[in-house]
């Protein structure tokens, strides 16, 4: 992937070869002293300090997201062009002495406007390079992948994590593309992790196979021996005992284990036996119990031999090669730690690597517990037996099981966004039951998987819908194709024109043939469709109102309503209900939305706009089923242009995010205009026009073709109204806009020209009918 801003690298001289300078000319690196090199942080650092460095940056951008300030704006283009930013950044930086001459008066006398450096909205969202917070985030997560490479390995969890939150940050900068590219590369590593530890296990299995089926024969005997073990390392950790056994005590411990248990009494451990071995010694250190119980006992030697039967020949040959070569002399007992790094040097087949691995894992433990510098033959067979069984039967903690859900929603919303709704729905539903086992139900990180299964339902309940209008249609279309069916639309068309006579009160046709028939067919199209439509199952719907109810008691148990998830919540169930065309369900959700936006952010919010913008359309879509909704939309739509002018006014500094929302603004009004414009008075079609044209030129600039238009209306509209110098004004300032933009030649100019001269004699003529006396200057000229 390119860089993000790509600079061209200055050519140094030393690298321009000249066809007559040998190639050995190659200037020698730079040395870098050993203090300076040493004062570099090691990876490790880096890596904590980028962390550092991108939690703080997403705490900021959740603030933004939040507020759906991340909507609108520069902060909608996370990698706009900032060039004029950086242009006056660079400009900053340079030494102002080498160009001016000193200046006895301070700096701070001089304020720049046009300088969008000097303005805390710059130095608040973005950085001295002009990269606003999302690219700085982006910027920090691909250091942190980078890092976790180095100082862990490209299959570590770390380097997962680094690649799974990556995702995270491509898809909410809206990066699709490049995100889906990142998952791809994730799930790929997850899949090779989930092999390798599928062959590491089998790998166990197979070893330990024949390990397990005799121990499926001697267990209780085995299981008592090391039980046995187990006491002798317990007696040995203890400061008081000092690893010294008391005949009188071992022979009650062992009487309690097989009276308790009711396992197998192993006969090397029968009284008689011990008190053989013990002699006429009242005590012994258990290591020489040991010794003594290799050499003397028969019964314990059979032990001993089957258990190395048992496990993996290689692993026993190299335990036979090992103490052969610490133990010349056949003592029996070898140096622990000398007996771990000789099994670590011995090379075996994977399979047997596997075992191994395992069986110096708990050799090292047994050294860090007991501080004992020797093992004996017996202790190593038995603890290995344990360490094979143990591995064996052991679950691997996944590492990464936090992550895979994190992964399958991802593709879930990728799926939705490219229209592939059943495999988004796959993919969320795994997603849900694998975030539940490690999360539990009740956890509130669930509320986002739950969210986007709703939407993935009501999505697909749409898409089923549209489904089967079109078929309607199709069916309608069809039957107009029959014989039946154009007879029965020439029969609707002689209606058509029946109707417009009597509505026009004309004895003749107002209509043509064409158009009847148009509008014939239109008709009974729809009819028809109406009649042979079926709605998709209602439960896709009742499923999706679920899953949003779920999201619901989570955030109420676990976060609280007061929460902006619970407005995304709202936000949910209100299109659901849309779906429905349950208006009144649907706009109680979003005014329930709205406001907890507003009591969290303490005030309006873009977040909060737009969703009045949606209760309006929503109002506008069902204006002909109830009178009322016209004012309530009309109602919303201006709350909703007045906030986002003067919210573009409080970043009046940023041309981008203001521009963008007096845009909306002036949607608002342009709609309001469509909705009351016939049924308003003038005085309030005025107003609504001179705001829209004040919105107009605080967005696209007082001499941009868009303030050109509105200036126009507003001028046709003071006409109407009798306002004639005011109109006279607002087509001066017209025209000249499109005098500067098109030339005075252009036809445009040229018609603006012409209604200017005639609304000019309109304006002396009522100068002179008011008995006003025409002064001889020329202020009336005057723009």
């Amino acid at each position: 992937m390119p860089p993000l801003s790509s600079r061209a690298r200055p050519v140094s001289a030393s690298r321009v070869r000249s066809p007559h300078v040998k190639a050995t000319c190659i200037p020698p690196r730079e040395y870098v002293p050993e203090s300076e090199s040493s004062s570099l942080l090691p990876p490790e650092d880096r890596l904590a300090a980028a962390l550092e460095e991108c939690c703080r940056l997403d705490r900021e951008l959740q603030v933004m997201e939040a507020s759906g300030h991340a909507q609108v704006g520069a902060f909608a283009r996370p990698l706009g062009s900032q060039q004029r930013c950086k242009k006056l950044v660079q400009s900053a930086k340079e030494d102002p002495l080498e160009h001016l001459p000193e200046d006895p008066l301070s700096a701070d006398l001089y304020v720049d406007d046009n300088d969008i450096t000097s303005d805390p909205f710059f130095h608040r969202f973005f950085n001295s390079e002009g990269q606003s917070l999302y690219e700085q985030l982006l910027r920090s997560r691909m250091r942190v992948l980078a890092l976790a490479k180095m100082v862990h390995t490209r299959d570590s969890e770390a380097y997962i994590r680094a690649e799974v939150e990556l995702v995270d940050v491509y898809s909410r900068m809206n990066l699709w593309k490049q995100a889906h590219m990142h998952a791809i590369i994730t799930h790929k590593l997850l899949r090779a992790r989930d092999e390798a530890a599928a062959a590491q296990r089998l790998a166990m299995l197979r070893v330990c196979g024949p390990l397990i089926l005799g121990n499926q024969g001697a267990a209780g005997c085995l299981d008592l021996l090391a039980r046995f073990l187990e006491y002798c390392y317990t007696q040995q950790v203890d400061a008081e005992h000092n690893g010294q056994l008391v005949l009188s005590d071992l022979l009650a411990t062992v009487a309690s284990w097989a009276k308790d248990d009711a396992v197998t009494s192993a006969a090397v451990l029968e009284p008689t036996n011990l008190t053989e071995l013990f002699g006429a010694a009242p005590f012994l250190h258990w290591q020489q119990l040991l010794l003594r119980m290799e050499r003397q006992s028969p019964i314990f030697q059979d032990e001993m031999r089957d258990t190395a039967l048992m496990l993996p020949a290689a692993v026993r040959s190299a335990f036979e090669d090992a103490f052969a070569a610490l133990d010349p002399s056949g003592f029996g007992v070898v140096p622990l730690r000398s007996f771990i790094a000789t099994l670590n040097d011995v090379v075996l087949p994977h399979d047997d690597a596997v075992a191994m691995c395992a069986v110096c894992e708990v050799l090292r433990r047994h050294d860090t517990r007991l501080q004992v510098p020797s093992i004996t033959w017996s202790e190593t067979l038995l603890l290995s037996r344990a360490a094979l069984l143990t591995a064996s039967r052991e679950q691997v903690e996944d590492q990464t099981r936090d992550l895979r859900p994190r992964l399958k929603l991802f593709l879930g919303r990728f799926a939705l966004r490219m229209g592939r709704v059943d495999d988004a729905q796959r993919y969320l539903r795994v997603a849900i039951v694998e975030a539940e086992q490690p999360l539990g139900p009740g956890d509130s990180g669930l509320v986002n998987y739950y969210l986007a299964m709703a939407e993935a339902l009501a999505v697909r309940s749409k898409q089923l819908a549209a489904s089967a209008q079109q078929q309607a249609t199709a069916l309608a279309e069809s039957w107009l194709s029959s014989t039946e069916g154009t007879r029965r639309l020439r029969a609707k068309a002689l209606e058509v024109i029946d109707e417009a006579a009597r509505r026009s009160g004309s004895t003749t046709a107002t209509m043509s043939k064409r158009e009847a028939e148009a509008q014939a067919r239109s008709l009974l199209i729809d009819e028809y469709a109406a009649l042979s439509l079926v709605r998709p199952d209602p439960a896709i719907m009742d499923e999706a109102i679920e899953f949003c109810t779920k999201a619901w008691t989570v955030q109420e148990k676990a976060g609280g309503l007061d929460h902006v998830t619970a407005a995304a919540i709202h936000v949910a169930l209100a299109q659901i209900h849309a779906m429905r065309l349950d208006v009144a369900e649907s706009v109680r959700s979003y005014e329930l939305a709205i406001d907890t936006y507003e009591r969290c952010c303490n005030g309006p919010v873009p977040a909060s706009a737009l969703l009045r913008l949606e209760i309006a359309l929503l109002f506008q879509q069902h204006e002909k089923e109830n009178a009322e909704y016209r004012a309530l939309a009309l109602a919303a739509l201006e709350n909703v242009a007045t906030f986002f002018h003067s919210f573009a006014l409080d970043f009046a500094s940023s041309d981008v995010t203001r521009r963008d929302c007096c845009v909306k603004a002036v949607e608002a009004w342009r709609r309001w205009l469509e909705i009351g414009a016939k049924r308003c008075t003038l005085e309030q079609h005025q107003q609504i026009l001179s705001s829209l044209h004040i919105a107009t030129v605080d967005g696209y600039g007082e001499f941009s073709l868009q303030a050109a238009m509105t200036g126009k209306e507003l001028a046709e509209l003071l006409v109407r109204t009798g306002q004639l110098r005011l109109a006279e004004q607002h087509l001066r300032m017209t025209k000249y806009i499109l005098d500067a933009h098109f030339g005075p030649n252009d036809r445009r100019s040229r018609r603006i020209k012409r209604e200017l001269v005639e609304l000019t004699s309109q304006v002396k003529n009522a100068s002179l009918q008011g008995g006003q006396i025409e002064d001889d200057d020329h202020s009336w000229l005057q723009l």
